[in-house]
Formats: structure tokens, sequence, C-alpha cells
């Protein structure tokens, strides 16, 4: 058995490679506490944003909604494919969106940053799992009113309950705060999809169609519609 007292005059000796050691393991530790919270974070929030049944309709070539554009009257007719599920009304849970960036300010001088905004129909908003008001009211179609979450109106200027957000000139009042189940959703500003158009001057084009299958094989067979089909 090695003598404690041989150890401790080790350290004094070669302190520079036993810190080392101990800089290098600490590194590592930290590195790998980063990467797993990281892929936990992730996997968080494709389990509450993602859904089996659910489909995303963009133009073709497009890699996200940003970049998308589609003609209004495709984006009816997509709605109204058979194998879309209804809600509790018989309406077919399929959400006609438009959504645009804008360059707003952080609150505290904290300088400008990206803002999404999405136009969206009523039931675009059911189809976020977990979306639920929890302050303020829902908005109201044709009065330019808009909602999101605490976490952004305590990040952006004028985004508070009573706040008007501009678009063009055209001022969007913050009438509620919504959640939903902490998604990426919690992390946009949402307002009615003919107002926004109207706003960004594009009545005739949309960014998505926000779909819900009845079942698996129902999805599958919209997704071979939407691939074949030439109108689409």
């Amino acid at each position: 058995m090695i003598p404690a007292k041989y150890n401790l005059r080790n350290l004094r000796v070669r302190w520079m490679t036993t810190l080392l050691t101990v800089v290098s393991t600490g590194l590592v530790v930290w590195a790998s506490v980063l990467c797993f919270g990281l892929t936990d974070g992730l996997q968080y929030a494709l389990k509450v944003t993602g859904h089996e049944l659910d489909l995303i309709v963009l133009r073709k070539g497009a890699t996200d909604e940003i970049s998308s554009g589609v003609e209004q009257k495709v984006a009816r007719e997509i709605a109204s494919l058979p194998g879309i599920a209804k809600d509790e009304q018989g309406q077919p849970q399929c959400s006609v969106e438009f959504v645009t960036i804008l360059t707003k300010p952080r609150r505290n001088n904290g300088g400008t940053v990206n803002l999404i905004v999405r136009g969206l129909e009523s039931v675009g908003r059911t189809l976020r799992p977990g979306f639920r008001i929890v302050e303020g009211r829902d908005i109201e179609p044709g009065k330019f009113e808009a909602m999101t979450s605490r976490s952004m109106a305590a990040r952006f200027e004028n985004l508070a309950i009573g706040e008007k957000m501009e678009v063009n000139r055209q001022y969007f009042e913050i009438v509620g705060y919504y959640e939903a189940a902490g998604s990426a959703a919690e992390s946009e500003v949402w307002t009615d999809l003919r107002d926004l158009t109207i706003a960004r001057k594009t009545p005739a084009a949309v960014s998505a169609v926000c779909l819900r299958a009845e079942s698996p094989e129902q999805r599958d067979a919209l997704v071979a519609v939407l691939a074949d089909d030439k109108r689409f």
C-alpha cells in the first residue's frame, strides 16, 4: 500500500500535471452535461409539438414556412380533401397559415432581433398541443388583434396586453397571453390570418397548410394525393 504522504508529495511536485488532469476532467464532464441537456431539450420540443397524424403542407422545394408560398385558392382546395379529421362541430381540422418575420426591439435597450408573426385560423390554435389562454382573451378576426406568450411580452417591446405591434404601418393590439405546453409556438405572435395578409399586402398567398388526418392510413393517402395531384 502506497503511503498517503507519498501522494501528497506527488501533488506538490507535479502540481501542473495534477491541475491539467482536474481541468480536463471537468471540461469533459461539462461538455457531456451540455450535450445531454441539448438532446433532452430537442426531444422535449419534438414531443410536445409533434403529432403522428399532423401534416404541414409547403410549396415544393421550400424547407420551412418562411420560404414557402402557397396560393390561397390552392390552400382552400387542400383543406377540402377527404381524410382530414373533423372537430366536434364537424369542421375540418385544417388551418391555412401565413408566417412572416419582423425585426423588433427587445426591452431594456437589448437591441433588435427577429420576431415570428403567424396569421392563422381559430382551428390552428387548437392544433397546437396544450394551447390555452392564460390571461386576456382570444383574438377576434377583422379587428387587427394579436396574442403571444408571457415570456415574449417580457422580452420584446410593444407585446404586453394593451400595447400595439406595428406591421407595415398597421397596428395590432395585444389582447391575450397563451401557453402551448412549452413548445416553440410560445416563441411566436399570433394574429388572424386575413388581418395579417392584409397588413403584409399578400391577400392571395399564404405560407402553409397545417392539418390533422383521421388515421395513419388517411395520412399516407393525403401525402400521396398531394404528391401526385397536378393541382398541388
